[in-house]
């Protein structure tokens, strides 16, 4: 089984909020095959981790391919 885990800062955006999304998606992309050029292989379940503020909003977040 290969699990993806996304410690990226979120890319280049610099929004809080905006990170998490972008990496949400990122992670949803790997889930359903469709990151071309960093896909990897055969992934089930994806976690994203991000921190807010001054480190006090703190969100973890399991994703899984649908079967």
């Amino acid at each position: 089984m290969a699990v993806l885990v996304s410690i990226d800062n979120g890319g280049t955006l610099t929004d809080a909020c905006v990170t998490g999304v972008s990496m949400h998606a990122l992670a949803a992309m790997q889930l359903c095959g469709e990151a071309s050029g960093i896909q990897v292989r055969n992934p089930e379940v994806a976690m994203v981790f991000n921190m807010g503020g001054s480190a006090v909003a703190n969100y973890a977040s399991i994703l899984e391919r649908a079967a």
